[in-house]
């Protein structure tokens, strides 16, 4: 529910206009009238008190007169001028602060039943300003403002009912209210009534009313109303169904500033809905809402960036963006940070640290993050290796529904890791995790169920490319494609200068990869100088090798090389030819 700012007299910009000392001359700031005092009545005076407050009817603001006609009126017992006098000391202006001497005032005319001084008494005691706090009196006092009819005093009330401030919780109760100043046109109560409408609080649930009254506080310009409206849109939820009604309401609201509206609207532009799909637009609108702390919003402009979707890919920013909403707590984005810690994507790597996040993003609900610590237990990175632990891990993940964790377990149920083999469910989970749209189970899964079923051999087959009795192997690193050299005489990965550059200008290598300096002994006995760095995936065929170590050559044009580092943790290998066969097990 929305934040409202009630507008109420008590609200009036005291101090906006420097005050003079309340002994100044009164008679010397006061002969711009055409009448004298004696021909007016308490009434008028009062009048004139409020008129110069706010500045009305011709008025220019002047809290010095103001404060002089509220004396004058109030003396004698003009209700307008006592309320007034009692603003003055509530606020401190042209006088010393005081809310006992406020609520003084406030009392001798709300007593009277002059309504905004009644409105104030249940604002001194709900806050207990000058009086002993008490949502009972507050509430007592609020309800005699009410019945007089006040819009701003309905919605208060609807509110301290809906809340159970002082009263017994009531949504009944708080619709009534909400209706009276709905009634009376105003937006706030309107949105409100179509929330309770929404969820079937105190009424019978109805989206149909629901949009109704939403309706009527967009078409006076509330932000929060159109937003909904747009989402009523979306969903065909009470009206037909019809995103370009949807993007019309959210774009309204957008425009005002609205965070939800504009992420909203980022996610039309980024799917395609009632617009043309367009990632730089979504990304635009995506970057307003993050700004003002929308998490959904800033955890989004992380994967754009980490994906490389409507802006150029950099795993920098994405990691900012997704810290930013992490810190706020929400889990989603607490488990790519994580991701980014891990990896070493645009930060520097630090298992603890991603440990760290998975944990809180578990703790905040995020099935994704059980199933990559799991991983780490698995391998025995940053912690002691657990696979008892590391297959609870991906069972809850699987269970709640994270395609990688079922994925993840199905191996589990194959390989026997932390639990016994059982086949049946290791195609039953694989298929579980395709159905759920994992990339990889759906690319490998009729391979993976005729592996489980003993139809072909426990291997991956890759085919070289021989050129002049070299065979090279398509590769990618850190999602950059090249061709490399299959070195089995080579101790890691080699990268050349040209190569190296390509990776730091497209964002996917950083200075934080680099690990420290290499002398490396090259095919004709000479050594050469190296850098170090920290690859964070390597890719071959289909096969994913994390945070492998490889060497930078000085030279520009030096040979790709997919050397030891690489080749011996893909597991036994044989050489048929031109055929490379990687061994399961």
């Amino acid at each position: 529910m929305k934040n409202i700012l009630f507008i109420s007299v008590l609200c009036i910009n005291l101090h906006i206009i420097p005050c003079a000392q309340a002994s100044q001359n009164f008679t010397a700031q006061t002969n711009v009238f055409t009448v004298t005092n004696d021909t007016l009545t308490p009434f008028q005076m009062g009048q004139l008190a409020h008129e110069y407050a706010i500045g009305e009817n011709g008025k220019t603001q002047n809290f010095n007169i103001a404060y002089q006609w509220a004396i004058k009126a109030a003396e004698q017992g003009d209700l307008q001028g006592l309320y007034l006098l009692g603003l003055f000391y509530y606020k401190g202006k042209c006088v010393n602060q005081s809310f006992t001497e406020a609520v003084n005032r406030f009392y001798k005319s709300a007593e009277q039943g002059y309504a905004k001084a009644q409105f104030a008494l249940g604002v001194c005691y709900e806050y207990g300003k000058g009086v002993t706090q008490s949502y009972t009196k507050a509430v007592e006092w609020y309800t005699k403002a009410a019945e007089q009819g006040n819009a701003d005093v309905h919605i208060k009330l609807g509110l301290i009912y809906g809340l159970g401030q002082g009263v017994t919780q009531d949504y009944t109760k708080a619709v009534e209210w909400y209706t009276k100043a709905a009634e009376q046109g105003n937006a706030d109560a309107q949105f409100l009534l179509g929330v309770y409408y929404e969820r079937g609080r105190g009424v019978t649930q109805s989206y149909t009313k629901a949009v109704e009254w939403y309706t009527k506080a967009a078409e006076q310009g509330d932000a929060d109303a159109q937003n909904k409206l747009g989402y009523c849109f979306y969903h065909g939820q009470g009206v037909t169904q019809s995103y370009a009604k949807a993007v019309e309401w959210y774009t309204k609201a957008a425009e005002q500033g609205d965070a939800d509206a504009q992420y909203n609207l980022g996610n039309c532009f980024y799917d395609g809905k009632g617009v043309t799909q367009n990632y730089a637009k979504a990304v635009e609108w995506y970057t307003k809402a993050a700004e003002q702390g929308n998490v959904h919003a800033q955890t989004l402009i992380g994967l754009n960036y980490y994906c490389g979707s409507g802006v150029r890919k950099d795993y920098t920013k994405a990691a900012e963006w997704f810290l930013k909403a992490a810190e706020q707590g929400y889990a989603i984005a607490q488990s790519y940070i994580g991701v980014c810690y891990e990896l070493g994507r645009g930060i520097r790597m630090d298992i603890q640290k991603a440990i760290s996040w998975y944990t809180k993003a578990i703790e905040n609900g995020d099935i994704n993050a059980m199933a990559y610590l799991g991983f780490l237990y698995e391998k025995g990175l940053g912690v002691e290796k657990n696979e008892k632990k590391a297959f609870g891990l991906y069972k809850q993940s699987a269970e709640k529904g994270c395609g990688y964790g079922q994925r993840m377990l199905a191996f589990c149920y194959y390989y026997g890791i932390g639990t016994t083999t059982d086949d049946f469910l290791a195609i039953y989970w694989m298929k579980k995790a395709m159905e759920n749209g994992d990339e990889y189970a759906k690319e490998s899964f009729t391979d993976f169920q005729n592996i489980v079923n003993g139809n072909y051999n426990r291997q991956t087959t890759i085919i070289m490319n021989k050129i002049n009795s070299v065979y090279y192997i398509p590769c990618k690193i850190n999602g950059l494609i090249a061709d490399f050299i299959f070195d089995t005489g080579a101790s890691k990965i080699c990268l050349s200068a040209d190569f190296a550059y390509k990776l730091l200008s497209l964002g996917l290598l950083s200075e934080d990869d680099v690990i420290g300096q290499a002398n490396m002994r090259i095919a004709d006995g000479s050594y050469n100088d190296g850098i170090i760095v920290n690859i964070s995936d390597v890719e071959i065929s289909g096969l994913h090798l994390y945070n492998v170590q490889a060497v930078i050559m000085k030279n520009q044009n030096a040979p790709l090389l997919l050397g030891q580092s690489a080749i011996g943790r893909l597991g036994k290998i044989t050489i048929e030819g031109n055929k490379l066969i990687i061994h399961w097990d």
